[in-house]
């Protein structure tokens, strides 16, 4: 997940400080943007919210041009 780890890098966030803004584990953030692991509804919105961007900011690249389905989860 490209998207992820630009949004983390451009906040200037290790993958373990962003884990511990979102209460998910280090490990999850490293599975995730390495493609080894497709997130949960709700840690996507645990992530997003600890980056202060929407879903759909760090979703698209999964979703490849169409609408997020979780966008209005904001």
């Amino acid at each position: 997940m490209g998207k992820l780890r630009d949004k983390r890098l451009k906040e200037g966030l290790s993958q373990t400080r962003l884990a511990a803004k979102a209460g998910v584990n280090p490990a999850t953030v490293n599975q995730i943007e390495r493609g080894a692991r497709t997130p949960s509804a709700l840690t996507l919105q645990k992530l997003a919210n600890a980056l202060g961007v929407g879903i759909e900011e760090i979703f698209e690249e999964i979703t490849e041009g169409e609408p997020a389905p979780l966008a209005a989860a904001r």
